[in-house]
């Protein structure tokens, strides 16, 4: 029979994986829509005309487990090629936890399971190498209590599991560079102290990881660069740490404008960037050595934001008198005014994990 600190221990655990889980990239819908936003559970939306309508679509019918499945990362490398990482998560445990890696060569009109990743694997992050789409890793826990790596470099046909061992470590970002290079944002934690976040970086395609920052109890949350050498971390009470060669070496920048949790970051160019996280939507023009507040809504929660040269949009969801719903919020003034899309507000207990452009280069270095 399970202890009480046992127990005490997994609910711990399962209510901390949930706060840190955080999606990649993502493309369905043979139409070659030009924005697309996954959500927690098998929704997703697609956007024709740069985010002002949205048209609702499930998942359901396009996975294994139906009800228990959920895409958690999806990343696109043209208008029809993708690949889609899964959840499987059974409530009465009626089937272990695990994930699965699909692909489509037709713009998510079919899928094909490449890997089923075998129990009990709890799948996190995805990644594939912007120039060579044939190596890409995966970061998940295993026995939701060791985080576990798997690497391919045949584009998701086959992996190999790398156990990191150490204990109670949770991913929470990854990103790949041009150079193949890849970024790992992950926590440490503790019951008796301070827990402790880390930036990881890894030149073999996520065989080995070296840690190029220590934090105090900080949760690195997102990457966005502007070229191969030039990039930004965001995490946990508003920080903000910048890169100048490539993610060896990280200085802090200022605590933004908020002490609220940054989500996301994006950068339109080596000045121009935004942040999003609970709350507030920030902005900087001078490479993040000052920010200002484009956006402030308590009742919001963004989990992730992109931006053009014309657009800039904020995706998550907005609780209000205990109702949750989707949001999508679009600028077309470099973030000095947003208007709210309300097409999605009929859906409850929704949350927008991402947003990505399809067909569209998404490097936006050099």
């Amino acid at each position: 029979m399970r202890s009480n600190y046992t127990r005490f221990l997994l609910l711990f655990l399962t209510i901390y994986i949930c706060s840190c889980q955080k999606s990649t990239n993502a493309s369905l819908s043979g139409i070659s829509p030009d924005l697309l936003a996954i959500t927690d559970n098998d929704y997703y939306f697609i956007s024709n005309d740069q985010g002002t309508t949205w048209n609702t679509y499930s998942l359901n019918t396009k996975l294994i487990h139906k009800d228990t499945e959920s895409a958690v990362s999806v990343q696109f490398f043209d208008n029809m090629n993708g690949m889609m990482l899964t959840q499987v998560i059974s409530p009465n445990g009626t089937q272990p936890n695990s994930g699965y890696v699909y692909r489509t060569r037709d713009g998510g009109i079919s899928w094909r399971t490449t890997t089923n990743l075998s129990t009990p694997i709890y799948p996190f992050l995805m990644s594939f190498n912007p120039t060579d789409i044939n190596r890409g890793v995966i970061s998940a826990l295993f026995l939701f209590v060791f985080e576990l790596r798997l690497t391919t470099a045949d584009t998701g046909n086959t992996w190999t599991a790398i156990n990191q061992k150490t204990g109670f470590s949770i991913p929470s970002a990854l990103y790949t560079l041009r150079s193949g290079n890849i970024l790992k944002g992950r926590i440490q934690l503790s019951l008796t102290g301070p827990s402790t976040g880390f930036i990881e970086l890894s030149n073999d395609g996520g065989a080995t990881f070296s840690t190029e920052l220590t934090t105090n109890n900080i949760q690195i949350r997102g990457f966005s660069f502007a070229n191969d050498v030039v990039g930004w971390a965001v995490g946990d009470s508003g920080y903000v740490y910048k890169t100048t060669d490539g993610g060896l070496d990280w200085a802090p920048q200022s605590q933004s404008l908020t002490d609220s949790t940054l989500n996301a970051v994006y950068f339109i160019n080596d000045q121009v960037g935004y942040a999003a996280g609970a709350g507030t939507i920030i902005k900087t023009n001078n490479s993040g050595s000052s920010w200002i507040s484009t956006y402030s809504n308590p009742n919001a929660v963004f989990n992730d934001i992109y931006a053009t040269s014309n657009y800039v949009f904020a995706v998550g969801y907005n609780m209000q008198s205990g109702v949750q719903t989707p949001l999508v919020l679009v600028s077309k003034d470099d973030g000095n005014s947003w208007v709210a899309n309300t097409s999605l507000s009929n859906l409850t207990s929704i949350k927008i994990n991402q947003i990505t452009p399809i067909g569209v280069k998404q490097y936006i270095g050099n």
